[in-house]
């Protein structure tokens, strides 16, 4: 699987994902610091109990 982000400051980076996704790398490309929300598509992938705890954990904001 692949997963890219983009932001105001940019495009991040564009990344192959063969198990644990890592979005903090495209965060400091982007040079977000700590203000940045995370939004998502509902996938189930993504509302799984071990990410949502991970994202609670790393204090990322997420867009409900």
């Amino acid at each position: 699987m692949l997963w890219g982000c983009f932001a105001a400051a940019g495009i991040g980076k564009l990344q192959k994902v063969d198990g644990i996704m890592r979005m903090i790398s495209s965060v400091r490309k982007l040079k977000l610091g700590r203000i940045w929300i995370f939004q998502q598509d509902k996938d189930h992938k993504h509302t799984a109990r071990a990410v949502k705890k991970w994202l609670q954990d790393n204090t990322v904001k997420v867009l409900e």
